[in-house]
């Protein structure tokens, strides 16, 4: 719906950004993250692996954290995207169940590595070939002298080159603004925040919060046209962006001398006052702001 009292709009929109950020467990940028994965008969033992991860400095993360009314299955698959190591809890009732291997598989092709605890039997199948730590169901507390964190950022260590990585590819000039609101969409949805991080331009926070009927979308672009899916786009990723940025704070390295010239000096002078909008509207220690003037432009 759209609303044509422009001042309203921005308090709509920032309310809304400020709500969501408010639900937000912030993530803890020294913790590695551990997708926690078990046949639901199994968990009371998966309590206590919880806490020994919690124990050690990990981050367990498990359907316990899942919203209600998404997908199960979808948000299996955005968890472990999103973990440092996938692990498994490996009965014998869970190995008779196919979303072992499903998950597994699912793991490696994203290239998280899968740590498997194998409760009082190794693991059969495809699963053989990956080592796990096994473990006495009645002796579970046995597993922090094989579990260390140590022991969990060397096999992450492992994954970590630009060969193995994982890129999106950009086929329009519309698409990053649709990946950045999905990607950062994904984790707010799941309940957790983290801090923005961003280098070029003026970062996504130079992109108006108002709706699109505000006169400052035209302002914005001077004398060059663009789309109404561009801007939409283009704000979708700005309040995505901006969710993570109120809960978990942001870094930035922007370039403000960038005169926009195709614009025009009015679409410079908008973009500098979208940003500084935010920036006013952010907390001090929340918010940390580098200048690179040799920087080019990165997007309009």
């Amino acid at each position: 719906m759209e609303i044509n009292e422009s001042t309203r709009t921005v308090e709509l929109a920032e309310v809304t950004s400020d709500a969501a950020a408010d639900c937000l467990r912030v993530l803890d940028a020294t913790a590695y993250r551990v997708f926690v994965s078990y046949s639901h008969q199994d968990k009371d033992l998966v309590w206590q692996v919880v806490q020994i991860l919690k124990d050690i400095g990990l981050m367990p993360m498990w359907d316990r954290d899942f919203a209600y009314g998404a997908g199960f299955h979808d948000q299996i698959k955005i968890f472990i995207e999103h973990a440092h190591v996938f692990m498994p809890i490996l009965t014998t009732k869970a190995g008779r169940r196919n979303w072992v291997h499903q998950e597994i598989g699912f793991a490696m092709a994203h290239n998280v590595p899968a740590l498997p605890i194998a409760v009082d039997k190794l693991p059969d199948e495809m699963i053989r070939h990956i080592q796990a730590l096994q473990v006495d169901r009645a002796e579970i507390g046995a597993l922090r002298q094989q579990l260390t964190r140590s022991s969990v950022k060397t096999l992450i260590e492992r994954r970590c080159s630009r060969q193995s990585a994982l890129y999106a590819c950009a086929d329009t000039s519309e698409r990053p603004a649709s990946l950045m609101r999905a990607y950062a969409k994904d984790v707010s949805d799941l309940g957790y925040a983290g801090m923005v991080r961003q280098k070029g331009g003026l970062s996504s926070f130079h992109i108006p919060a108002e709706t699109l009927n505000n006169p400052v979308w035209k302002k914005r672009y001077g004398s060059c046209t663009h789309s109404e899916e561009h801007c939409r786009l283009q704000r979708g990723e700005r309040m995505a962006l901006a969710v993570h940025a109120k809960a978990a704070g942001c870094r930035l390295i922007v370039n403000p001398y960038l005169d926009y010239g195709a614009y025009g000096d009015l679409a410079r002078m908008v973009r500098l006052g979208c940003l500084l909008t935010f920036l006013q509207g952010m907390p001090d220690d929340f918010c940390a702001v580098a200048i690179h003037d040799n920087m080019t432009l990165a997007r309009a």
